[in-house]
């Protein structure tokens, strides 16, 4: 059933490649790109915000005159990857790329917005290929297709447009490039608008703070008690559990007893010189593999 499984999943990519692969051509070359953007905004049918339409045709003049900002929008976008045929699932693009843009010497100052869209197993792709449901005789069933979609890989990639598109006009700009992918507020980020911490995230830093607050309360007492009242013998192990001061003479401790092998430490210290040596050698010799050489220190 694996091989048969596999063997489904490379058919169901190739419908993909085969449906889609003309239209991601228009997301892969930056003047082809701009004229998409160009015939978007002349869609009158197009469901577009007025603030995204107005950005984006800054960013299609942008592309054809050159400008940085807008080609690093370009920039930062996924394209078709290769490897799909090997289970590549995507581009993510440059997220850090697509936060960093900002544009100059415009009016209202327009911010990079990322967003992770899907393209989720459909059955109109599918049809293309025939084979896909020939494989068994029960494969008929719209119900049955479903089931088996439901078990396909979806493929994912991450979009650059301006901070003033929502996820929906994210939506529309791609379905106008007859690529179906699904976007959502929740995996979208800009750095015009902060952050927000939902419930989680709160809760998590109300804990951290918690554990850190206990630290700093254990630390000071046990100082206190060691260089002013001087009484280490009344100190209570409890309220010195976590002390950042004598938690960190243990750590560095390095006196020896019997009981102790020590050569198992000759051995941790060549370890950690091999780790340093061989992340050394990885970034010098395999440094045309970097995706972001230009964030490298010099």
């Amino acid at each position: 059933m694996a091989v048969i499984h596999n063997y489904m999943v490379f058919l169901y990519i190739t419908t993909i490649i085969i449906a889609s692969g003309e239209t991601f051509k228009t997301i892969n070359t930056p003047s082809v790109f701009s004229k998409s953007i160009g015939r978007y905004l002349q869609d009158e049918n197009a469901n577009k915000s007025k603030a995204c339409a107005a950005s984006l045709n800054k960013v299609s003049k942008g592309i054809l005159d050159e400008i940085l900002w807008t080609i690093q929008m370009f920039d930062a976008a996924g394209k078709l990857p290769p490897g799909i045929l090997r289970g590549n699932g995507g581009d993510l693009g440059a997220f850090d790329e697509c936060m960093a843009i900002k544009s100059a010497g415009t009016q209202k100052t327009i911010f990079g917005k990322y967003c992770l869209g899907t393209i989720n197993n459909n059955i109109a792709y599918l049809n293309h290929n025939e084979s896909f449901w020939t494989v068994y005789s029960d494969y008929n069933t719209v119900e049955t297709k479903s089931t088996i979609l439901n078990k396909l890989p979806s493929l994912k990639f991450g979009a650059c447009l301006p901070h003033t598109c929502s996820a929906n006009d994210f939506e529309q700009f791609y379905k106008s490039l007859n690529i179906n992918m699904i976007f959502s507020e929740n995996n979208c980020q800009s750095s015009a608008s902060p952050v927000e911490l939902d419930g989680i995230a709160i809760g998590t830093l109300v804990l951290l703070g918690f554990v850190l607050a206990i630290i700093i309360v254990s630390t000071l007492y046990d100082v206190y008690n060691h260089y002013i009242y001087k009484e280490e013998k009344t100190l209570s192990p409890l309220l010195t559990a976590f002390s950042a001061f004598t938690n960190g003479r243990k750590l560095l401790k390095t006196n020896s007893n019997s009981n102790q092998i020590s050569c198992i430490h000759g051995i941790r210290v060549i370890t950690m010189m091999w780790i340093i040596l061989g992340h050394r050698v990885k970034v010098t010799v395999f440094e045309v593999m970097l995706f972001n050489k230009a964030d490298l220190p010099d």
